[in-house]
């Protein structure tokens, strides 16, 4: 069977580029957009990184903490597709 599927490090990696740049842009810390969201330091590098999975809970936070929609984070997503 030939199906396709979302690869989840495609979206990982995209989420993780728009944090970061809006969180430097709003010139916050890592430090501190990381208390602002209630995890560790490491834990956002990792998801800045697109290492790991942002949580939902996580990308609404941080949405309020860095001023924008939740949507800005998938905003110009184009997905890869890999073979399943």
């Amino acid at each position: 069977m030939s199906e396709t599927a979302i690869s989840e490090q495609s979206i990982n990696l995209h989420i993780g580029a728009r944090l970061r740049a809006r969180r430097e842009l709003r010139r916050l810390s890592s430090s501190d957009l990381a208390d602002l969201t209630g995890i560790s330091l490491a834990e956002l590098q990792a998801i800045e990184e697109g290492g790991a999975e942002a949580t939902p809970k996580f990308l609404l936070r941080a949405a309020a903490a860095l001023n924008v929609h939740v949507r800005y984070f998938f905003l110009e997503y184009q997905p890869r597709r890999i073979a399943a």
